[in-house]
């Protein structure tokens, strides 16, 4: 707290000093502002997806995904999951109990064989219905 000694009274001055807040907050907007083109990218970027010409989802669909890149790597959501504990996963996964069904997006560079697996897993873990998500060829 400040003190002013006008006059030879000492009183507090009642103000607060809002500069290191101000300070704080707009290091806290440059941080955010950096990291936020970084955090919407994640690693879907390096999976790519097969070509097709389909029924589009017009609104947003809010189903979970599960996504398997070209490594053989398994997300659920953004999460890793391993192949051996995926069964697991999916059968404990509370949104997946209540809705019983799953988008699945692989890398086109995957064996069929290995996918015919993981949709194995995933429809002995309980789940009804599965959707495979491909992309749009591109317009030439």
């Amino acid at each position: 707290m400040a003190f002013s000694g006008s006059k030879g009274t000492n009183s507090t001055m009642s103000d607060i000093n809002v500069t290191p807040f101000v300070d704080v907050m707009l290091v806290l907007l440059i941080i955010f502002m950096v990291t936020a083109p970084l955090i919407q990218q994640g690693f879907e970027s390096n999976i790519q997806t097969p070509k097709a010409v389909a029924n589009q989802f017009h609104e947003k669909d809010q189903t979970l995904e599960l996504l398997i890149d070209a490594q053989k790597k398994i997300f659920i959501g953004k999460r890793e999951i391993s192949f051996k504990d995926l069964k697991e996963k999916l059968a404990t996964n509370q949104k997946l109990k209540k809705e019983k069904k799953i988008n699945i997006r692989a890398d086109q560079r995957l064996s069929y064989g290995f996918v015919v697996k993981v949709l194995e897993i995933v429809n002995n873990a309980g789940i009804e219905q599965f959707g495979l998500i491909a992309d749009l060829p591109e317009k030439g």
